[in-house]
């Protein structure tokens, strides 16, 4: 099962996923969420924190540009990583988020992708994907999903599935 967890930019859904990830059981993925006014990926499964953003003047390696942020493309690598291994490990598996990176094959372009062809194990896993406002029809349309539903608060995620 998909599930799109949306919500408008700023309105807390990688706050509200990461509270009700630490009550749950069985739940991996990655979040992003902002520290000190930079993104960071968060393991869900092993609560470790590293950088995703990066100041490109200072960062020696692969750039992935989004605008008016530079990500590290190391950083991506690892989290598409632990993304892959959630999905073999855990029930609900959180991706936080999808946008315009990954409509360019960029960002957890792979992981997704990866875990999407794998339907029948998707059928028993509940996979959380983050999706902002206005980018839904967008990301459903280039990743050609069926079967989702979406949901705009956390309370929501299980009766949905």
């Amino acid at each position: 099962m998909v599930t799109i967890f949306s919500g408008k930019i700023g309105s807390g859904k990688t706050t509200r996923l990461w509270e009700w990830s630490k009550k749950g059981k069985s739940v991996g993925g990655i979040l992003m969420p902002l520290v000190s006014g930079k993104r960071y990926f968060y393991s869900v499964s092993s609560g470790e924190t590293y950088q995703a953003e990066i100041d490109k003047d200072e960062y020696n390696g692969e750039i992935v540009n989004i605008g008016r942020y530079s990500f590290s493309d190391r950083g991506f690598i690892r989290a598409n990583g632990e993304i892959i291994e959630s999905f073999q490990k855990y029930k609900n598996i959180i991706i936080d988020e999808i946008g315009p990176l990954e409509l360019f094959g960029k960002g957890f372009y792979y992981s997704l992708k990866n875990i999407l062809e794998n339907k029948k194990s998707l059928n028993n896993k509940n996979l959380i994907i983050v999706i902002r406002e206005g980018m839904i029809e967008k990301i459903v349309d280039y990743f050609n999903l069926e079967n989702y539903s979406v949901v705009r608060k956390v309370s929501e995620i299980f009766s949905a599935s």
